[in-house]
């Protein structure tokens, strides 16, 4: 069976809204079309069922609230509703079931620890219990099945985290869980595959 990653471009010496997907079979890259919103670094992403998600971020013109849905058959963006507030980037954004889940990140420059679940039938935010931790920016997220995970990041004043906390939406409740063994950094990369979590790279310090 053909697997397929769908990948949104980062920033290279510009804004960048290039849309591509990875066909495991035949191993070959795609160029698909390109997200309907501006330009963007620092947004946040999940994928429910056949449809991938990508909103907030920061532009050229400042902090973003677009959300938008990628339809992986009609290659085609629809915008939804706008994330609540004012605009937020470097936030983390994971999938559980048929929700998606939006939080932390830096809103009119400070860090934040507010937390929202979208609702793909609705096409409506709701707001859940805070996050937690420190607020922060730069943090790192995955899902293992009920259960979302928020880890490592960066404070307001530039401390390194290697918290990890877990929250279930059923109960709406947050669990603090064993600190990461690794040395902590922002701006990794977290996945899950079956039911594990793995982080890698990222920033420590002034060193990648």
């Amino acid at each position: 069976m053909m697997k397929r990653i769908i990948i949104f471009s980062s920033i290279t010496f510009g804004f960048i809204l290039n849309f591509y997907s990875f066909a495991q079979t035949p191993n070959t890259w795609v160029q698909k079309a390109n997200l309907g919103g501006s330009a963007r670094l620092y947004s946040v992403g999940f994928s429910i069922g056949s449809k991938g998600f990508i909103g907030t971020g920061l532009s050229i013109s400042g902090e973003l609230t677009d959300f938008w849905e990628y339809d992986t058959v009609f290659n085609a963006w629809t915008q939804k509703a706008s994330f609540p507030g004012s605009g937020t980037h470097s936030g983390v954004g994971f999938s559980i079931g048929s929700k998606g889940y939006i939080g932390t990140g830096i809103e009119n420059g400070i860090a934040r620890n507010v937390f929202w679940e979208y609702d793909t039938t609705s096409n409506n935010w709701t707001q859940k219990a805070n996050f937690p931790g420190t607020p922060r920016e730069g943090a790192s997220s995955f899902s293992i099945g009920n259960c979302g995970y928020i880890l490592s990041g960066v404070d307001g004043i530039n401390n390194l985290i290697g918290d990890i906390w877990s929250f279930n939406p059923d109960s709406n409740v947050w669990h603090q869980k064993t600190s990461f063994i690794g040395l902590a950094r922002e701006y990794a990369f977290g996945f899950s595959i079956g039911s594990k979590g793995y982080i890698c790279c990222g920033i420590i310090s002034d060193r990648l």
